[in-house]
């Protein structure tokens, strides 16, 4: 373990480690195999002032076959349920699914791990954890297991899904097959990998503080990107020094503050922005995550005159009362739950 940097704009602590994993499933495919084989693992966990984040990117050399990895955070409480975030919606489910007494008859065990898009948040009402991920839609939330102390709970975040089968009929939580028995082995994931993830400690569930969780969540996601404008392009000069795409030149420069879209409250999830299909009006598609109403202001950081509620193919329906007049907002009630997609021209 080494502190890498200290730097005022981000600290940087670096954990590194040798695993010995066994090297993949037993021939009779009952236990995992006896030998073993080593891999490194290196996380950095990162702080930034100003980010209520812990980032955490992990690289491992994975040289094992038939197995999951996961990074395992546990929480000094327990809970019946955590939020997840879905498409178009957060989702309250239970940390684990109903099991009835007798699943003879069933085709399938149920199974407690869960699909996420951007997080998953396990609060007990007064303190919670949102666990964000970049790419990892896979958790499980453990109740009990190795690290986990007793009345404690952890989230299970899967960073590595190691198989070299697409389907198999010998599976002990399933009868049958699941799809075709085509053979992938690529799907081992052998080599280099990279995960990026977050931690977020809060209060309150994760709509506090402002919907902190989810804010801090897309932020994860969308990171800032930097681009320098040249006034010159055409001068050989630049081409050495200067990150710049020949086949995209771009001249001029921007101003030092510049919109193009604000939307408030902050809360609200713009999914997308966008040009419309007819090329005549940009398109702006939003949703309330809440299990409340809510009404939002936007206000396009560009000259549009009209604006019109319309369907997900981007057909008109309703014309709305908005002129653009000296940057006035459009203001829209939100049901919750809701997806409004509103054509700007």
């Amino acid at each position: 373990m080494e502190l890498v940097s200290t730097g005022p704009v981000r600290a940087v602590l670096r954990v590194n480690g040798r695993w010995l994993l066994p090297s993949a499933v037993s021939a009779d495919r009952t236990e995992r195999s006896s030998r073993t084989t080593a891999c490194q693992i290196v996380s950095d966990i990162s702080l930034t002032p100003g980010v209520r984040r812990v980032d955490i990117h992990t690289s491992f050399d994975n040289k094992a076959k038939d197995h999951r990895l996961r990074a395992v955070f546990p929480v000094p409480y327990r809970v019946e349920d955590v939020a997840a975030e879905g498409t178009f919606e957060v989702r309250t489910r239970p940390v684990a699914a109903e099991r009835p007494a007798d699943v003879a008859d069933w085709s399938e065990e149920p199974v407690n791990t869960f699909p996420q898009k951007r997080f998953v948040d396990i609060s007990n009402g007064t303190t919670g954890l949102g666990v964000l991920n970049r790419g990892l839609p896979e958790y499980e939330i453990l109740p009990d297991g190795s690290g986990v102390a007793p009345g404690h709970m952890a989230v299970a975040l899967t960073l590595l899904r190691c198989v070299e089968w697409l389907s198999r009929g010998d599976l002990s939580t399933r009868r049958g097959h699941a799809g075709p028995m085509e053979h992938t082995p690529e799907a081992q994931c052998l080599g280099h990998q990279e995960f990026d993830y977050a931690l977020v400690p809060h209060s309150g569930d994760w709509q506090a503080e402002g919907a902190l969780v989810l804010r801090e969540a897309q932020a994860f996601n969308i990171p800032v990107r930097a681009v320098v404008p040249l006034s010159d392009v055409s001068n050989e000069e630049h081409w050495g020094k200067l990150p710049v795409d020949r086949r995209h030149p771009r001249e001029g420069f921007l101003s030092s503050c510049a919109t193009l879209l604000e939307v408030e409250p902050s809360e609200i999830v713009v999914s997308a922005i966008k040009r419309s299909n007819t090329g005549k009006g940009l398109i702006v598609r939003l949703y309330n995550p809440f299990s409340h109403a809510v009404e939002a202001s936007i206000r396009p950081g560009v000259d549009l005159a009209r604006a019109f509620v319309a369907n997900l193919q981007e057909e008109e329906q309703e014309q709305l009362f908005w002129s653009g007049d000296e940057g006035e907002p459009l203001h829209v009630g939100l049901r919750s739950g809701e997806i409004k997609t509103i054509l700007f021209q």
